[in-house]
């Protein structure tokens, strides 16, 4: 099994699961956490983000990790997230809420069918 059907993600003609995600994301070092957020792009179709936690990002360097991790994600999953840089303790405070015992780790804003 590799996910329940209210949990998959129709993106650029693929079909995902956010475990499929997370699994490439757990694979990378450099990462110190990441958030999943789901969406609905200008046309109706669910849009991927990626927030990324690094320590002290680096625009002139992410930038080269980031095209990494996108040909990782075409190898593994064969669509690349959009990904977005965030400090890791800014992120930790969404990931870790007061209001949540549970990591918050996957995030879905699309409306509910």
């Amino acid at each position: 099994i590799v996910g329940r059907k209210n949990n998959m993600i129709k993106f650029k003609g693929t079909t995902l699961y956010p475990p499929m995600i997370v699994d490439v994301l757990d694979n990378c070092r450099h990462i110190a956490n990441y958030q999943l957020i789901l969406s609905l792009n200008e046309l109706g179709n669910d849009d991927v983000t990626v927030r990324l936690g690094l320590p002290e990002p680096d625009p002139e360097k992410d930038s080269s990790f980031v095209a990494e991790l996108k040909n990782t994600f075409r190898a593994k999953i064969r669509v690349a997230p959009n990904i977005e840089i965030v400090k890791a303790d800014i992120l930790a405070r969404d990931i870790f809420r007061d209001t949540s015992r549970k990591p918050i780790k996957v995030v879905d804003l699309r409306p509910k069918k």
